[in-house]
């Protein structure tokens, strides 16, 4: 049955100003801007590589990360316990590194490589996924990041260091695509931890990014002769780092540089470097 016009429209007019309110409001809260981010996230951190939990077990975690003031801040993370959430500046890059510690087995914070994560790129809900490859941007990004602050003067910035050089204005996707792409070599894509980051940050900073300086490392290094003094699996401090079968009483060829350098055992680790070395047993 036909429905009066005058029910048609009373009905208009009730749902007319609703709708009116609805659409006002989404204006008043800047429903046409950018959305607003969560104030804070909790980081997920990401599985350890089998040989590291199977030599070495759970352990803690050391974070750094550059907070909502554009200070860095950090936490120690005992083992198995949640990470704890955290902050970053609104409508600014920045970063967060998880180191991976083991303290009763002589393995401090910094020894190993860490995760990481590029704030907003890896933030999701209230979520920010740290992995293995973006630790080495991450680590890129505090690098860039300790040259200037984003609180320093604009006038003296402008002048000293152009804004793209910039950690917070770096264009960290192209750069993650860049590691992952085959203009990248080989040796760097199967480890990039073997790339000297300090010398390619310092070199951004003052002259701009140049792809051709991601490249594995060698000025200063030299071969260093070892007796193994403990049984394997033996491996480094990266995540991304070959796992070898030594044994005990094995004569290795390392290539050692001039910077104190790990490799670890299930007994111990050695330090090396400078063309010297030492065994550390681990505890226990």
């Amino acid at each position: 049955m036909k429905q009066p016009k005058a029910r048609r429209g009373a009905g208009i007019g009730r749902v007319f100003p609703v709708f009116f309110a609805a659409v006002l409001g989404l204006l008043l809260s800047g429903g046409c801007a950018e959305p607003v981010l969560p104030a804070r996230y909790r980081p997920v951190p990401p599985e350890l590589p089998a040989h590291w939990r199977r030599v070495l077990g759970s352990g803690a975690w050391r974070l750094v990360w550059i907070g909502k003031t554009g200070r860095l801040e950090s936490a120690f993370v005992p083992r198995d316990a949640p990470l704890p959430d955290v902050e970053f500046p609104q409508g600014r890059q920045s970063m967060i590194l998880a180191w991976p510690c083991w303290p009763e087995r002589r393995l401090g914070a910094e020894t190993m490589r860490p995760a990481g994560a590029i704030f907003p790129h890896d933030a999701h809900g209230g979520t920010i996924t740290l992995t293995w490859e973006a630790g080495v941007e991450a680590y890129l990004f505090l690098l860039m990041a300790a040259v200037t602050s984003p609180a320093e003067d604009a006038a003296v910035l402008e002048t000293a260091i152009p804004a793209k050089n910039r950690a917070w204005n770096f264009d960290w996707p192209r750069f993650r695509a860049l590691l992952a792409g085959a203009d990248i070599p080989e040796t760097v894509r199967e480890d990039p931890w073997r790339v000297d980051w300090p010398y390619v940050a310092q070199k951004t900073i003052v002259s701009g990014f140049d792809r051709r300086r991601i490249k594995v490392a060698t000025v200063g290094y030299t071969a260093l002769e070892i007796t193994l003094p403990a049984g394997g699996p033996w491996f480094g401090p990266s995540p991304f780092s070959a796992v070898y079968d030594w044994r005990a009483g094995d004569r290795v060829t390392i290539n050692a540089g001039q910077a104190v350098e790990t490799l670890i055992a299930p007994g111990g680790q050695m330090r090396y470097g400078g063309g010297v070395w030492i065994w550390i047993a681990h505890d226990g």
